[in-house]
């Protein structure tokens, strides 16, 4: 037997116009993990790390993240991994371009 399900009187969800600082914050926390695991295997590698490190990236209105880039000198692997971790973040979806966003990370 196949159930039928009905879908009617479900909105799908509708992108947001705009997106706010917060939205991009909260998709950021939500890879503290995989942020932090960038610190610590530089660590592990010896050289201490301090400061900030300066990413620059697109969001396109699917939430994608696009060109990722660090602007901030560094370890080569250090900023590798983390350019990695923000192009692999799943922004809200919206409908109004981001523009370039610069997003510091303090370690």
């Amino acid at each position: 037997m196949v159930a039928a399900v009905s879908l009617a009187g479900c909105a799908a969800s509708k992108p947001l116009v705009r997106l706010e600082q917060k939205d991009i914050q909260d998709a950021i926390i939500e890879r503290k993990g995989d942020l932090r695991e960038c610190l610590d295997a530089q660590l592990r590698r010896g050289p201490s790390i301090h400061g900030k490190v300066l990413l620059r990236f697109r969001i396109l209105p699917s939430g994608e993240a696009r060109d990722v880039e660090a602007v901030s000198e560094g370890p080569a692997e250090l900023l590798g991994c983390l350019t990695g971790v923000i192009a692999a973040v799943r922004f809200p979806a919206h409908s109004e371009d981001a523009g370039r966003i610069t997003w510091p990370l303090l370690h």
